[in-house]
């Protein structure tokens, strides 16, 4: 588990990303910012990528 905001962890081989992790909850540009959870797998799988 990797937390970043940088989209490359994926990249590299992270299995799961954690975005906005410290900004859960805040507001910015006018909208609440909330922690994303992201799972390699399941990203591969929903838009059917192979490594």
């Amino acid at each position: 588990v990797v937390a970043t905001q940088d989209w490359d962890a994926l990249l590299y081989g992270s299995p799961i990303l954690v975005r906005n992790l410290m900004a859960d909850g805040t507001k910015r540009y006018g909208r609440t910012v909330y922690a994303e959870r992201i799972n390699l797998d399941a990203m591969r799988d929903e838009l059917n990528l192979t490594q």
